[in-house]
């Protein structure tokens, strides 16, 4: 898993950032064991996605100039599963 998450984070830092960060983005690279590192020892996991929080850290980076523009968050969450609808 995190080799797929690793090869992700590589794509994205070349496409959807804007252009002076994506250049940085671009040079960096993201080891799947960075990432499993991470997910083990740094990170809170959780199953608990809250929507008006997702929305907010959106707004956040967008502000920051890591993403090109904020969008909708309803827009990528898909809550069924977690749901149990």
């Amino acid at each position: 898993a995190s080799r797929v998450v690793a090869g992700e984070l590589t794509v994205v830092g070349k496409e959807i950032l804007p252009l002076e960060v994506g250049k940085v983005a671009a040079g960096l690279k993201v080891t799947p064991e960075a990432i499993l590192r991470s997910l083990t020892t740094k990170m809170e996991n959780t199953t608990a996605i809250d929507p008006k929080v997702v929305q907010e850290t959106i707004d956040y980076i967008a502000g920051l100039g890591y993403i090109k523009g904020s969008f909708n968050a309803e827009d990528i969450l898909d809550l069924r599963f977690i749901e149990g609808e």
